[in-house]
């Protein structure tokens, strides 16, 4: 039986690395503070939260997950302004 294996883009894998390595350093950093090293920890928590914060950001500079279902909600979308002004042609719109 073959192993499930999760596919990715090559594309997500920069920011998924810099979630893993941000998450790490949060942990790291709050534990550092909990053991009494407050300065060192104070540092190791905020690169981690920046670097956390980066890979965030570049997730969501990706864009939409698929580009077929996009394509589809454009559809959706385009069908149901088409009704609405067919509506509105009609005199049957509730809209103004």
């Amino acid at each position: 039986m073959p192993a499930f294996a999760e596919t990715m883009s090559p594309l997500e894998k920069a920011p998924r690395r810099a979630l893993l390595w941000g998450a790490g350093l949060l942990v790291l950093g709050l534990a550092t503070v909990g053991v009494g090293r407050e300065d060192e920890g104070a540092v190791l928590t905020l690169v981690g939260l920046v670097v956390t914060l980066f890979g965030i950001h570049k997730f969501g500079r990706l864009g939409p997950d698929d580009a077929a279902e996009t394509a589809r909600h454009l559809q959706k979308v385009t069908r149901g302004e088409a009704k609405v002004e067919k509506r509105r042609r009609l005199g049957k719109s509730r809209a103004p």
